[in-house]
């Protein structure tokens, strides 16, 4: 938050956290978009997909910003 603060006002900050059912398939993307996977093998992601995961838990920040002149 203190890279955005600099450029940004912050308005609002909203914190969103859920959990949701997912399938092997939906697992795959979701893991191949975050950044703990860019820097693995692709056999590590295999290990994963044969694990018994079915759900996760998105925990994220939201920010609202007006830009400084």
């Amino acid at each position: 938050m203190n890279h955005f603060s600099k450029n940004f006002n912050i308005l609002d900050t909203q914190q969103i956290l859920y959990s949701v059912r997912v399938n092997k398939e939906n697992l795959g993307h979701i893991i191949k978009m975050t950044p703990l996977s860019w820097g693995t093998s692709n056999e590590n992601i295999e290990k994963v997909l044969k694990m018994d995961i079915k759900n996760i838990t998105v925990n994220l920040t939201v920010i609202l910003g007006k830009k400084t002149n």
